[in-house]
Formats: structure tokens, sequence, C-alpha cells
């Protein structure tokens, strides 16, 4: 898997939100010519000359585009979704960690993955692992 992602991946780093840590960011090497396009046109986008993020704020802005204004106008264009407001980055983050409960991985895997998505152990264990406690009802509910 490790040949695979480096073959396959560019890697980068970002700031992670609201501390000074690095996270590692993978990048499809099949978007890279499309995001040397993006950045090609940035001048004629409005966007600072030293605007140095990789999604960046136009208006001459020297900040980063925000993620959720991005998804809430692209969800507001698509006129028959029955339940747009559910449709937000927290929502996707509970399901990616909802998924992830369910691997039962490795101690040495999940605090990887903790650490990746800014979430301490223990949050994920009192918010996201209703599966675990389904599995643990499962094998101890057998004994009882």
């Amino acid at each position: 898997m490790e040949k695979y992602l480096i073959h396959n991946r560019k890697f980068a780093y970002q700031v992670g939100k609201g501390s000074r840590k690095l996270v590692p960011v993978l990048f499809p090497k099949d978007t890279l010519e499309p995001i040397s396009k993006l950045l090609g046109e940035r001048s004629n986008c409005n966007v600072a000359e030293n605007n140095i993020f990789l999604f960046p704020n136009t208006g001459l802005s020297i900040d980063h585009a925000s993620e959720y204004h991005c998804l809430k106008t692209v969800v507001h264009s698509c006129p028959n979704l029955q339940q747009p407001h559910l449709l937000i980055a927290d929502k996707f983050r509970h399901r990616v960690f909802t998924l992830f409960a369910q691997l039962n991985l490795p101690a040495e895997n999940r605090e990887l993955f903790y650490r990746h998505m800014g979430h301490l152990e223990a949050i994920n264990k009192n918010v996201y692992q209703c599966p675990l406690a389904l599995n643990e009802i499962a094998r101890v509910g057998r004994f009882l």
C-alpha cells in the first residue's frame, strides 16, 4: 500500500485547523495538471499575488477559501435536494468517524487516524463509536 501511495500520490503538508501542527495531505497524481492550470489562472481571477494558499480567496485577499461557504454554495445550487441542510462538514466528519469506528483497527492505526483528524481518542469513543457499543453488546450479551 505504501509503495502504491508513493508512486501514485503527491504528498504535501498543511497547517491543521486551530493549530500549528502540520497535517499530511495526499493528492492523486492525475489532479496535478488541473491544479497547475488553476494556479496559472490566479492572476485572471483576482487572487492576490502573495496568497500562498492552494485554494485561495479572491478579491485580492491573502486568506484561503472557506470550505463551509464553498460547500454551502454548491449545495444551494442543487435544486432537487430533499434535505440540503444536512450536507455540512460536521455531518461528513461524523460519517467518516462512524465508518472508521466500525473497522475495529489496531490501536496504532486508530491513533494515527485521530491525530490526522485532529481529535482525541476520548472524543471518538464518546461521540462516534456507537457501532463499537453495539459490537460489545452483541458479544457480551451471549454470556449474560
